[in-house]
């Protein structure tokens, strides 16, 4: 009986602080007044544009009533929206990840060819490799029986079977 009953009290706190939380857990929407008093420098219940920190574009479309002021009620409400130069910098970010990770492969793929090409000819012959010959047979693609920087093996190589 005092477990149900705990268990009962338990579930009414939870169910209060949700609802004061506005059901999004411990994340509040942030309100217009919220927005004004995070960046009312002098403290005037307004937003001048010296005061705004984004830009001046977004400033005038917030002015609603044109007086120069952002004013709570033409205040922003919630988070805000994703501006289309972060999407941009965030495309930007994985295509320069991407040329970063094929410029390693290559580079990889040059270490492996460095590493084993015993006769300095720019490529790995069955007598320079080190490995297994099914191994070798796998790698060399294009069967001329020799390994290239491109046929090269990139990460670690495979565990070999006991």
């Amino acid at each position: 009986m005092k477990t149900q009953l705990a268990i009962l009290v338990l579930l009414a706190a939870g169910t209060a602080m949700a609802q004061r939380n506005g059901g999004n857990g411990n994340r509040q929407q942030s309100s217009g007044a919220d927005f004004v008093t995070r960046l009312d420098k002098d403290n005037d219940g307004k937003i001048s544009s010296d005061e705004f920190d984004g830009p001046s574009e977004h400033f005038t479309q917030l002015d609603t009533n044109g007086d120069g002021y952002i004013g709570t009620d033409e205040a922003p409400q919630g988070r805000p929206p994703r501006q289309e130069g972060q999407q941009q910098g965030q495309q930007q970010g994985q295509q320069q990840g991407q040329q970063q990770g094929q410029q390693q492969g290559e580079k990889q793929g040059g270490d492996f060819v460095t590493r084993l090409d015993k006769d300095s000819d720019g490529k790995v012959s069955k007598d320079e490799f080190d490995g297994p010959a099914e191994i070798f047979s796998e790698l060399d693609k294009n069967s001329d029986g020799y390994l290239s920087s491109d046929e090269a093996p990139s990460g670690p190589p495979p565990r070999q079977r006991r």
